[in-house]
């Protein structure tokens, strides 16, 4: 939680460095791949749609409410198979470090989001990601554009029957901005 607050901070003197001009509404969907466990857990798997509405601050800085579900699968051997479906929900903060100059966007996000359902699996995570948004022509003032990404995420669950986990992921969808 430590490392949230920071991140948060630190995003927020960011925030004031910048310039005040209002960008308005944000929003991305996506959907998203974890297969690769950076803890060992290497029997979990998950994947989740997402949508995050918005608002841009400037032209550098945004925060979304980070709305998830996700499914998660362990694999424990032979016919042992569990698979759960949960959602998410909380704050997503971003940094637009690089605009579009014919390029595209590059933005670096950090997301901490809580598990809504009360099932057995329980959990909130912290997230941490990069994306790319391709270049677009369009220069009005909400323009549509493609992403992909990649980042971590660290699953902090909130039952003894599935153990933490700390995973490397890839995402794919559109921005609307």
């Amino acid at each position: 939680m430590k490392k949230a607050i920071i991140l948060f901070g630190l995003l927020v003197l960011a925030g004031g460095v910048c310039s005040a001009q209002t960008k308005g509404y944000t929003a991305s969907i996506w959907s998203q791949g974890e297969s690769f466990s950076l803890n060992g857990h290497k029997e979990f798997k998950a994947f989740t749609f997402a949508i995050a509405p918005g608002w841009s601050f400037n032209s550098s800085i945004f925060a979304r409410l980070h709305c998830d579900m996700s499914i998660g699968m362990w694999d424990r051997g032979g016919d042992n198979k569990t698979f759960r479906v949960n959602g998410a929900l909380g704050p997503s903060f971003g940094w637009n470090i690089m605009k579009d100059n014919g390029t595209g966007i590059i933005d670096l996000i950090a997301t901490a989001a809580i598990s809504l359902n009360k099932e057995d699996w329980r959990y909130h995570y912290y997230d941490l990601g990069a994306s790319w948004a391709l270049p677009s022509q369009d220069k009005s003032k909400y323009v549509t554009r493609w992403f992909m990404g990649f980042g971590v995420r660290y699953y902090d669950s909130h039952t003894v029957r599935f153990d933490n986990q700390f995973n490397l992921y890839a995402k794919i969808g559109f921005r609307f901005n």
